[in-house]
């Protein structure tokens, strides 16, 4: 998982993008909730299964997204 946090950061340098960094940032922070809350493979000491700790990472980083987009429309609606 942190290859592909790797690869997002290469691509952002390589192409000039900065979408590429903040999804590498999003799969990164997903990944540290994750295992923050105790999902592990059995490799790091837990028992969950390569697709449930993938899936563990891929909610936490739909629960950013939605929050950040909560937040920024919250934003643009105090601001008017």
């Amino acid at each position: 998982m942190l290859s592909t946090v790797m690869l997002m950061d290469w691509l952002a340098e390589r192409h000039n993008d900065i979408k590429f960094e903040l999804v590498g940032k999003l799969v990164e922070d997903g990944l540290y909730q994750a295992l923050k809350e105790d999902v592990k493979t059995k490799d790091l000491g837990g028992s969950a299964s390569t697709s449930e700790f993938a899936e563990a990472i891929s909610l936490q980083i739909n629960q950013s997204i939605k929050y950040k987009l909560i937040s920024y429309f919250k934003s643009r609606i105090i601001k008017r």
